[in-house]
């Protein structure tokens, strides 16, 4: 049984094993190193930030990291996990957009200050209204802190590991974004739980990660930053933007840095996959990439069959690829492996792909129905969750705590479960995801997964976004109109008329799913909203889009 420890006692202790090793790169360009940091300098740097964290009394209370990513929001994090100081990870706005979503994790968390880089303090400064929650609390800059002489001895390593390290605030996908409180004791178990299950960090033999998650974004601070620190390995960070803008740098730099290590969402694979040309391929060395796990969205089987056969002229190992599954309730990882030898390809027109389970995470879950009574193989239920990584709840929200962490099957074994709000079903060591159970449509009698509907109708159509589409009833009534709305894929010429794109559409779900279509809408790109993470929200799509930036509507 693993020992039970602070989260900063762990890192530290990791760190002193390896004073001069280098452990964290940054590529603030996406191509060029812009810094290097050995385990010495990321220790000393976080302590000088305690001990200003400290001088400006806020020891116990809770600061929103709103940073960049770089070296100020390393420091920054681990500061306040060596200060006892709650730390609650944020998206920095970009230039120009809504302060709204910040506003409200200002509100809703009571945070004490905002930790900010140079560059988003001023952009703050400037912007934030004087009557909105953010203007009631301070902004301190990173290097402000990192100018104060460094603790001797951290606070925050003798924490209770029962209590908050961090908030970490949900996508708001389905629901409004709320925060989930994590604990030493789930971040540990499940770093540990993760690390087994993708053979990250299990090996003598070097490792290296390659990231471009955003460092708020569960699987970039907890999987890309907090995970290799507790377990000794090399990071190289690029921002997500200099991903988005060309996506070949997240693959030449784990060809360059000879990583071992690197995952992200299904819609990168699929865009690298179509942005990434030959030439580039020809150039690239994958076969050093052994784990490359594939989750924070659904998994289609075909895009992964696609990625294996674009990069395997690369090297890229055809069973280096796998899907993993997890979500902010379960800290980050709830279950995903390497498929066992011989295990057979995923069947790309069955549209899922499996993720493959270890013994510890087919522990922990279960699949229930309508009464939380266990259901057996092969059968679609609700997705329960319980063990040592679940969260500790929602940040004062006693009421939502309850109801989603505290569920007990039937008959109760003693023990609660999370409700993850998935759909899904188990065969033996393999679990689908299904869906969403707000996200499941009912027509005609059947249920049907919203992303289902979204990836048939789009997926032989290169001129529209597959990854920018929502599919809805108008009322949460079964029966209800379908409406599905795809955003045009930027930059792609039309390759047949909108009203055949729209037929084909609605053929596609039809032969496919046994469902009709009420009303189909192509809209320009980039129009749906959107979570910080990039899923389409498809609660405010229904609830608040217009049609009025809708390119062609047929009813």
């Amino acid at each position: 049984m693993r020992e039970r420890t602070s989260l900063a006692a762990a890192i530290r202790t990791a760190l002193a094993a390896e004073p001069e090793r280098v452990r964290m790169r940054y590529l603030a360009n996406g191509d060029d190193e812009s810094a290097v940091l050995t385990c010495d300098e990321i220790d000393a740097t976080a302590r000088r930030v305690a001990a200003g964290l400290l001088a400006a009394d806020l020891q116990h209370k809770r600061a929103l990291l709103v940073v960049e990513t770089g070296p100020d929001f390393l420091h920054a994090m681990l500061g306040c996990v060596y200060a006892e100081v709650i730390a609650i990870p944020a998206s920095e706005p970009r230039p120009g957009a809504s302060l709204d979503r910040l506003n409200e994790i200002a509100a809703a968390s009571a945070a004490a200050v905002v930790l900010a880089s140079a560059r988003v303090a001023a952009d703050l400064v400037r912007r934030i209204d004087p009557e909105s929650p953010l203007a009631r609390v301070p902004i301190v800059e990173v290097p402000a802190l990192a100018a104060a002489d460094p603790l001797a001895a951290c606070p925050g390593e003798d924490r209770d590991p029962a209590l908050p390290v961090l908030v970490q605030y949900t996508s708001g996908s389905t629901s409004t974004p709320r925060g989930v409180v994590l604990t030493s004791d789930c971040l540990l178990a499940n770093i540990a739980m993760s690390s087994r299950g993708m053979d990250v960090g299990q090996s003598e033999a070097p490792e290296m990660l390659v990231n471009w998650m955003p460092h708020y974004h569960d699987m970039g601070l907890i999987g890309k930053i907090l995970t290799p620190l507790v377990n000794a390995l090399e990071v190289v960070h690029m921002p997500p933007l200099a991903f988005v803008q060309r996506p070949a740098r997240w693959l030449k730099a784990i060809s360059r840095y000879r990583a071992t290590t690197s995952g992200a969402p299904a819609f990168a694979l699929d865009l690298c996959t179509a942005r990434v040309p030959d030439a580039v391929i020809d150039e690239l060395d994958l076969s050093c990439w052994r784990t490359a796990f594939c989750g924070a969205e659904p998994v289609f089987a075909s895009t992964l069959a696609a990625f294996r056969r674009r990069f395997a002229r690369a090297g890229l190992r055809p069973d280096a690829l796998f899907t993993c599954y997890g979500l902010a309730e379960t800290t980050l990882y709830a279950a995903g492996a390497h498929p066992p030898a011989g295990a057979p390809e995923p069947d790309t027109a069955g549209l899922r792909a499996p993720c493959y389970l270890d013994d510890a995470s087919r522990a922990t879950l279960r699949i229930v129905d309508d009464a939380g009574r266990p259901v057996a193989d092969g059968i679609e239920g609700a997705i329960w969750i319980s063990g040592a990584s679940v969260a500790a709840g929602y940040l004062d929200d006693a009421a939502g705590t309850a109801a989603t962490f505290q569920a007990r099957l039937s008959p109760d074994d003693g023990r609660p479960y999370l409700r993850t709000g998935d759909v899904g079903r188990i065969e033996g060591d393999r679990l689908t995801i299904t869906g969403r159970s707000k996200d499941v449509l009912i027509s005609g009698g059947a249920n049907v997964a919203a992303v289902d509907v979204e990836r048939f109708a789009t997926r032989d159509l290169p001129h529209v976004n597959a990854d920018g589409a929502a599919a809805f009833q108008k009322a949460d009534l079964p029966g209800a109109p379908l409406v599905l709305v795809v955003e045009r894929q930027r930059g792609a010429a039309p390759t047949m008329p909108d009203d055949e794109t729209i037929a084909t559409m609605r053929r596609a779900v039809f032969e496919a799913l046994g469902i009709a279509l009420d009303e189909v809408l192509i809209a320009r790109p980039g129009t749906l909203p959107r979570t910080t993470s990039g899923k389409i929200r498809r609660a405010a799509v229904r609830d608040g889009w217009t049609p009025a930036d809708a390119m062609t509507a047929a009813s």
